[in-house]
């Protein structure tokens, strides 16, 4: 099982990775709805992959990225970045140097699967038919 943890503020947001990660059997998904309980989650859990959103409460999205990345039991965890903010080229390739990747919203969900399979592998889909 690979552990991604979703770290954003937005119920419906949340409601939207969640319907969108459940299909996937080889996935254990963990929440939190702010930077600072992310940071304290990622370095309890260690997750496989943790996707953040940008604008949050008590601590932002890059200065999670900025924790995590300064944190010796989290700095080596991939971090997706993901934002419905207009930032122009320079505030992106500032964010970049402590995200792995940065997809602004709103994106397909095949480029949000693709960018999981690039750091967790192929995503196993339950399959309808056998009743997984």
């Amino acid at each position: 099982m690979k552990k991604i943890l979703i770290v954003e503020d937005d119920p419906s947001a949340k409601q939207i990775y969640r319907d969108f990660l459940d299909r996937f059997k080889n996935l254990e998904l963990y929440e939190e709805s702010d930077g600072e309980a992310g940071f304290e989650t990622a370095k309890k859990i260690l997750p496989d992959l943790i996707v953040l959103d940008n604008r949050m409460p008590n601590l932002s999205g890059e200065q999670a990225a900025k924790k995590l990345k300064a944190e010796p039991s989290t700095s080596s965890i991939p971090v997706v970045m993901i934002t419905a903010m207009a930032l122009d080229k320079r505030q992106i390739d500032l964010i970049k140097l402590d995200v792995n990747e940065f997809i602004q919203h709103p994106f397909s969900p095949w480029l949000f699967q693709s960018t999981l399979e690039k750091y967790l592998g192929p995503l196993a889909e339950i399959s309808l038919d056998s009743g997984e």
